[in-house]
């Protein structure tokens, strides 16, 4: 198996068999708990504009621009909040856009198989890479200079190769990370617990998040493994 990975949200010129993009914090994780609720959808989008176009009442708007909630939008990137939240978002089509995460895999759409995912659910991910018996990956640390998803990333690859790698050296690399910085203060933009969140591992194989395109439009899907 070959993997290659790679760093940045912007478009890569490497063919593989699959694509995973990464981002710990946040996007991937909170992706990952919009999924345990009972959603419609999840579509990520390029840009605000199109975010609004796609408002209505059946349609919450979930994002952030420099990690700050759009203003306008129903959420912020915050897994923890999404994570608190009881029936809001049940029966609901979501919007997404972030800053590094849903533009790596807007940008990064070539592979017949594309996963976003977090720490939290990389496990399910290496277990449903592993199922399709694939001859070349592509990881993609979304952010373009922080350690925590290139972290996340040589985890991925060292699960998927089977090879030894110390979880609590990748938390301690997240937890130390430039994106992390903001979390160890805890604020209502940035809380603490969402940090908290981002490290976790399940420890259950769940599911995967794959990206779907229909038409000009990307969803991610919950697929279980």
């Amino acid at each position: 198996m070959n993997i290659t990975i790679s760093q940045g949200n912007h478009p890569f010129e490497i063919a593989a068999d699959a694509t995973v993009i990464i981002d710990v914090l946040r996007a991937g994780t909170t992706a990952h708990y919009l999924f345990k609720h009972s959603i419609k959808s999840l579509t990520l989008v390029p840009d605000q504009d199109t975010a609004f176009s796609l408002k209505d009442k059946n349609t919450l708007l979930i994002g952030e621009a420099g990690g700050i909630k759009i203003e306008g939008f129903d959420f912020g990137n915050s897994p923890y909040r999404i994570q608190e939240e009881d029936s809001a978002l049940d029966h609901k089509k979501i919007v997404f856009l972030t800053s590094n995460g849903t533009k790596a895999l807007l940008n990064n759409f070539h592979s017949k198989t594309v996963l976003f995912c977090g720490l939290v659910n990389v496990k399910a991910s290496v277990a449903y890479l592993k199922q399709q018996k694939l001859q070349t990956i592509h990881l993609i640390a979304s952010h373009p200079s922080s350690e925590d998803d290139l972290a996340c990333a040589d985890y991925m690859k060292a699960l998927l190769q089977e090879t030894p790698y110390d979880l609590k050296t990748v938390i301690n690399r997240i937890q130390l990370s430039e994106s992390a910085f903001k979390f160890h203060h805890q604020t209502d933009l940035f809380p603490a617990e969402d940090l908290e969140i981002a490290c976790m591992e399940e420890r259950r194989i769940g599911y995967v998040l794959k990206a779907q395109k229909k038409g000009d439009a990307i969803y991610l899907n919950k697929v279980l493994v």
